[in-house]
């Protein structure tokens, strides 16, 4: 997302537009002529705001021809100009906010989080210093986007809130548009991987849908919708939003949208098992994915084609586009990605009958996707967006209270004249008339004040509601539809023992794969929903399931003892507890290197205390800063606990964990 820029800045790139247009009349390419322009501007000594501009201008060519890392190299030489040679201090702020946010967008273009979340959260302070809303707005709503591109959903809700706050006091009504635009495609996008589509189908067609929006907005709006369909199964609808979004972003000349769109369309036929479509669009997006440096466009486009040969049945073609496409995420640590290319694999091994590899890539996929589309993280963006417009409303019934105000106290002044004038006998008149209106504006008042309070509880009493309705339905499909489709799997499997035909043979084994597939699926979204053995028997055999699961195939051992855990504890504190040992536990399998793990839970006074060893390798500086270890501390933020790692007595890692109660 770009930026809209002070009447300093529109001066700047006034300039610019008019260097390109000398550029094209003398007939060098534009990045030598910028080039030559630039050298020349510091022979000659020019002012350093014509330095910036020069520096901008170069930057801005090699980003237009995707070339980023030559751009992040002049855009940072122009931030160090503004700090040392620009002597007035507002306009040297100003010109190091621009180069923040630019060197933030390319940080976000080449996926180098950590430098975009130092730029922007340097641009967040300059833009308050300098108290301009549109500006704060813009940097809150990047760095949203690297919050989002890193799976921290909450993180990312809560600044689009307040980049949103700010935007509806934007005045200049084109700009308020842009932000608001921004900003709703955004929140859709943080509901699309929270996998509520209603949601992000509601938000990003809300932004399509602004009137005078910006165009390129508009097309990523169409792109996000189409995405929205491919989740959802219509696939005829994603082509239709995608082909109208493609011809968009070639009229625009975006080449990373293109790259986007083909491969939305490629998705969509690889989901209509129409595979040469398939191919051919995966592989004009791979085209350009390579040609402009993108390695998100890269892992996409493979993993598309991945899909669509296990569907084929060239199952080692399959997996080696999807293994190359897992260590591209990987790589740029996208765990959104890593999560649905660990899924696929899993789905080809599946088709092989290589059962242990697919056990292996699922069980992956189910940590990744735990970490990503928690019940906790959905609840928190929900309560976030809740918040919001629940403010909004309260803004109107104040706004209807000061105008009540407002013409209480106009009447009031006109009463007083009228007093002057008429004298006493109209004086009793204009007293009733002054007791029956503020009569009428305090009942007026009285009735907003309730309505709000019912609103209120209303609110309220719908996220009572939702909880209870998300654990029966988790109940339900567990108990019903998911024991009955295991029984079919068995009733299928015992069939095709007794059949004879090969032919008749394989199809009943596809179909019980189906089965299968189907009954995992139940069994995801009821344990995503609210995980069934914690919600009945509590922490202890939550756990004890828990390490059952994740390591009987490996070759760590476990241990696990628990003191004075003689009741359940909060709902909430149960299901925060469980989560951080499963991200602690992931970290294990992971990153550690250990071959054992200790794991203890006890009780000590109005403390619930969790300690996990292991005797691996050791957390570091760098792993500290990992999506894990935040994901930990967000979880525990919620329930007031606290973490802390040290040393383990085996050189491994130890993690203290305590919740008051």
């Amino acid at each position: 997302m770009k930026v809209h820029f002070s009447p300093l800045s529109r001066l700047i790139f006034l300039a610019l537009a008019l260097y390109f247009t000398c550029f094209s009349a003398l007939g060098q390419s534009p990045i030598d002529s910028l080039k030559s322009v630039y050298e020349e501007a510091l022979n000659k000594d020019l002012d350093p705001v014509e330095k910036f501009i020069s520096l901008k201008n170069v930057g801005r060519a090699y980003e237009n021809q995707y070339n980023f890392d030559s751009a992040l190299v002049y855009y940072q030489a122009q931030s160090a100009l503004a700090k040392s040679e620009v002597k007035d201090q507002e306009i040297a702020d100003s010109l190091r906010f621009e180069s923040y946010m630019d060197i933030g967008f390319m940080s976000i273009n080449q996926q180098k989080n950590e430098m975009g979340f130092t730029y922007l959260d340097s641009a967040i302070v300059l833009a308050k210093k300098l108290k301009l809303k549109a500006k704060l707005a813009a940097a809150l709503s990047n760095k949203a986007i690297l919050y989002t591109n890193t799976s921290q959903l909450k993180e990312a809700i809560e600044l689009l809130v307040e980049a949103r706050e700010l935007a509806d006091q934007i005045e200049d009504e084109s700009d308020r548009r842009f932000r608001t635009q921004s900003i709703l495609i955004n929140i859709g996008r943080n509901y699309l991987m929270l996998e509520d589509f209603n949601q992000a189908l509601t938000y990003t067609k809300e932004a399509v849908l602004i009137q005078g929006g910006n165009k390129r907005n508009a097309t990523i709006g169409n792109q996000n919708i189409s995405a929205i369909y491919l989740e959802l199964e219509e696939p005829d609808s994603a082509l239709v939003y995608a082909k109208q979004a493609l011809l968009l972003a070639k009229e625009i000349g975006d080449k990373v949208l293109v790259m986007n769109l083909e491969l939305n369309q490629g998705s969509a036929y690889e989901k209509k098992a129409d595979f040469d479509q398939a191919f051919f669009h995966a592989d004009a997006s791979l085209k350009i994915a390579r040609e402009i440096n993108a390695p998100g466009g890269v892992a996409l486009a493979l993993g598309v084609k991945g899909n669509a040969l296990g569907k084929l049945g060239r199952f080692n073609e399959s997996i080696a586009a999807l293994k190359e496409a897992l260590a591209l995420a990987v790589q740029y640590e996208d765990l959104a990605y890593q999560k649905n290319f660990n899924e696929s694999l899993s789905e080809v091994y599946a088709r092989m009958r290589d059962f242990d590899n697919a056990y292996k890539y699922y069980t992956q996929f189910d940590l990744l996707n735990d970490s990503i589309r928690s019940t906790e993280n959905q609840q928190v963006v929900n309560d976030l967006m809740l918040k919001y417009e629940t403010a909004q409303k309260e803004q109107e019934i104040a706004e209807q209270e000061l105008e009540i105000e407002t013409q209480k106290a106009a009447l009031t002044a006109r009463e007083n004249q009228i007093l002057w004038v008429v004298g006493g006998s109209t004086l009793l008149v204009m007293l009733i008339v002054i007791f029956y209106n503020r009569s009428k504006a305090a009942e007026k008042e009285k009735f907003q004040k309730a309505l709000l309070t019912e609103k209120e509880k209303g609110f309220e009493s719908v996220l009572t509601a939702t909880e209870e309705e998300r654990k029966r339905i988790s109940k339900d499909l567990h108990d019903g539809i998911g024991q009955q489709l295991s029984a079919l799997k068995m009733a299928l499997t015992n069939v095709a023992t007794k059949i004879d035909n090969p032919d008749q043979r394989n199809d009943l084994v596809q179909i019980t794969n189906q089965f299968s597939k189907s009954a995992d699926e139940v069994r995801q979204v009821s344990h995503q929903m609210m995980p069934r053995t914690l919600m009945e028997d509590g922490l202890v055999s939550a756990i004890e399931d828990l390490l059952k699961s994740s390591f009987q195939f490996s070759d760590i051992t476990y241990e696990f003892e628990y003191h004075n855990i003689d009741v359940r504890f909060n709902e909430r504190v149960e299901i925060s507890l469980y989560r951080v040992l499963q991200e602690l536990i992931n970290n294990v399998i992971k990153h550690s290197q250990a071959s054992s793990v200790s794991v203890q839970l006890m009780k000590n006074k109005n403390k619930l205390l969790l300690f996990v060893e292991d005797n691996g390798t050791g957390v570091n500086n760098e792993s500290r800063k990992g999506h894990g270890l935040l994901n930990i501390k967000s979880r525990l933020d919620m329930v007031r606990g606290t973490v802390n790692y040290s040393p383990s007595p085996e050189s491994g890692t130890s993690a203290t964990i305590s919740i008051p109660l």
